[in-house]
Parts: C-alpha cells; sequence; structure tokens
C-alpha cells in the first residue's frame, strides 16, 4: 500500500502540475496578447509621430519661407515710403520754390507801378 500510495501521491503531483502549466500557459497566451496588442499600438503611434514630425518641418519651412516674404514686403514698403517722401520733399521744395518767384515777381511787378506812377506823376506836372 505503501507504493500506491507514493504511486497516488506522484500522480497527483503530476496532474497538479499540469494545471499549474496550463496555468502558466493560458498566463503567457494573455501576456502575448496583450504585448502584440502594445507593439501594435507602438506602430501607430510611431506612425502618427512620423507623420507629426512632417507637419512640423513643413510647417517650419513654410514659416521660415513666410518670414523672408514678409521681410521682402517691409523692406519694399519702406523702400517705397522713403521714395514718396522723397518725391514729397522734392514736390514741397519746387512749390516753395515757385512761391517764391512768383512773390519775386510780382515784388519787381509792384515797384515797377510805382515808378511808372511816379514818372506819369512827373509827365503830368511838366505837362
Amino acid at each position: 500500500e505503501n507504493a500506491n500510495e507514493k504511486v497516488k501521491f506522484l500522480q497527483q503531483k503530476y496532474l497538479d502540475k499540469i494545471h499549474e502549466a496550463n496555468k502558466l500557459d493560458r498566463q503567457n497566451n494573455s501576456l502575448q496578447r496583450s504585448l502584440d496588442s502594445a507593439n501594435r499600438e507602438k506602430d501607430t503611434i510611431n506612425q502618427e509621430l512620423a507623420r507629426v514630425n512632417a507637419v512640423k518641418l513643413k510647417l517650419e519651412a513654410l514659416c521660415k519661407e513666410l518670414s523672408k516674404q514678409n521681410k521682402t514686403v517691409l523692406d519694399q514698403s519702406k523702400q517705397v515710403s522713403n521714395e514718396e517722401n522723397a518725391k514729397r520733399q522734392e514736390l514741397h521744395q519746387k512749390f516753395s520754390d515757385s512761391i517764391k518767384d512768383v512773390q519775386e515777381k510780382m515784388e519787381q511787378q509792384d515797384k515797377e507801378r510805382i515808378k511808372q506812377a511816379e514818372e506819369n506823376e512827373k509827365l503830368r506836372e511838366q505837362l
């Protein structure tokens, strides 16, 4: 009977080990599914990260181009403004010179008119 008990004991231990192995196998399968899912999620995230980085690079390039164009527009605007100011100053100077010339001519004509009036008065007195 002692041998029979040992065989039963060994059979029970063997069955326990089989149950434990089956349990570990199920846990392993479950963990493998979780790992596969995590790897798929990681791949998806890496693809999204690659897309985001590509968009980021494109946006950075567009920002640089926009900044360059903005600087060009500002420089052109300053140049046009400076040219317009120079034209305005030139017109102002021409206008001022024209007014001065007209005033001088009027003063000269005024002097000539006074001179002629004086000559006319002398001639009247002589007559």
